[in-house]
């Protein structure tokens, strides 16, 4: 991953996995209370469960190569 980047369609296949996961995960409603509470507590903020896949969709393989070589 620092040297090489995921193939497109394998990194659109990993987004796509991890975004089902929480999708599913918000169907239980203490699991989902308590993710919003650690949220407000650390960043002063809730976000929606779209802004969350919006923001996962926006990540790149160029920009997770970057952050794994700081």
């Amino acid at each position: 991953l620092k040297e090489q980047l995921i193939g497109k369609i394998q990194f659109k296949k990993y987004q796509e996995q991890f975004i089902g996961q929480l999708t599913m995960s918000y169907e239980n409603k203490a699991g989902l209370a308590l993710t919003a509470a650690k949220s407000l507590l650390c960043f002063n903020k809730i976000d929606s469960p779209e802004s969350i896949n919006r923001h996962i969709e926006a990540v790149t393989p160029e920009r997770l190569r970057h952050v794994a070589n700081e």
